[in-house]
């Protein structure tokens, strides 16, 4: 089966910001990993949106920010697993 050649599951939004900032179907992601039954970590990464992802490290990050966007990010996937477990 696919989830056993899965070793983590690395997300981000189309943007490269938090998950739900862009345009990504993470309800079906998470509807396709369900569906493998792949049960390893997903791992957020997220920056700036900026219009070159490579100029993010002349970008002084602020905590705060990655903070926030954090939660968002997390409270965004968990809304989409219960969107799955409901439908």
């Amino acid at each position: 089966m696919a989830a056993d050649k899965l070793l983590h599951v690395h997300i981000a939004d189309n943007t490269r910001e938090p998950a739900g900032f862009g345009h990504t179907d993470f309800k079906e992601i998470l509807r396709i990993l369900k569906k493998i039954r792949y049960n390893g970590s997903l791992t957020m990464e997220f920056m700036y949106r900026l219009a070159d992802p490579y100029s993010s490290k002349a970008v002084k990050t602020e905590a705060g920010l990655m903070d926030r966007y954090a939660k968002q990010s997390i409270d965004f996937i968990k809304m989409a697993e219960r969107g799955i477990a409901s439908g």
